[in-house]
Order: structure tokens, then C-alpha cells, then sequence
């Protein structure tokens, strides 16, 4: 018999001796796979909570708070009034981000200006700061993206 054979012949027996080594190389690892497998499957988060901070009182601010409600992966669920409440509705982790609509919005949109919302999100969930920019690219008529949403 070759060395080859012989040491694979006593390996194969230590194993079959030992449940945990057999455990280890056989069904262990296939139940790790398939338990990655069942955690991942869920794929990309949906209806992700973000709050608006509003301080355009205009139509085209409301239009586009509604374009974020209407949003598959996003959930308007809180409208806060200024910084204070927007940093901390981040801080208890109620919302993953907070989108900001300065004022004179609509006055500087309707000058050719051009305004800038912005997206505040809570950097320790990972989450939101992937997922919101390209939620609200998504949103009906926001963002000058062409491509999946």
C-alpha cells in the first residue's frame, strides 16, 4: 500500500471515530452555507424609514416630499421642523436618514439656480447612506438618473 492511501486511510478512521471531526467536514458546513443562504435571500431592504426636514413652504417642496412617499424603498415616516429633532430622530435610530429641503427652494429652482437637497444620514447604519441616494434617484421625476431602480 502507498503512503498516500495509508494516510488517507487513517485519517478517514480518525474522523469516523470523532463525531465532531466528521461533523466539522461533512453536514457543518453545508448548514453554515445554507444559513448564509437564508440570511441573504431577503435582498434589499424595503420601505427604509427617512424623515423630511421641510423649510421651503412651497408646492414643488410638498410635490416632492410626495415623490419620496411614493417610492418603493423608501418611508416618509416623520416630517421634523428643524436640526434639533432631525439629529435626533438619526441618534434613536428611528429613521436611517433625513432629507433636507432648504429654504427658497422653489425661488432658486424657478431662477435657473438650481436648488440642493441634501441626505443626512447616521453613518453607524450602514444601510441608509447606500440605499436612500439611490431610493430617491428612483423617486417619480427625481433625479436626472436613467437606469434601474
Amino acid at each position: 500500500m502507498s503512503p498516500f492511501a495509508a494516510s488517507l486511510r487513517r485519517e478517514w478512521g480518525r474522523l469516523r471515530a470523532s463525531p465532531w471531526d466528521w461533523a466539522m467536514v461533512s453536514w457543518l458546513p453545508m448548514l453554515a452555507l445554507g444559513l448564509m443562504c437564508w440570511i441573504f435571500s431577503a435582498g434589499q431592504p424595503y420601505r427604509l424609514p427617512i424623515a423630511v426636514w421641510n423649510e421651503d413652504p412651497s408646492s414643488l417642496s410638498r410635490q416632492l416630499v410626495r415623490m419620496l412617499a411614493a417610492t418603493p424603498g423608501l418611508e416618509v415616516r416623520q416630517i421634523v421642523l428643524n436640526r434639533g429633532e432631525a439629529a435626533d430622530a438619526l441618534q434613536r435610530m428611528d429613521v436611517y436618514g433625513v432629507v433636507h429641503i432648504p429654504p427658497d427652494l422653489a425661488r432658486d429652482v424657478k431662477h435657473g439656480a438650481g436648488g440642493a437637497i441634501t441626505l443626512l444620514h447616521n453613518a453607524q447604519r450602514t444601510t441608509g447612506h447606500r440605499i436612500e441616494p439611490a431610493a430617491a434617484r428612483c423617486a417619480p421625476g427625481g433625479g436626472h438618473a436613467v437606469g434601474r431602480c
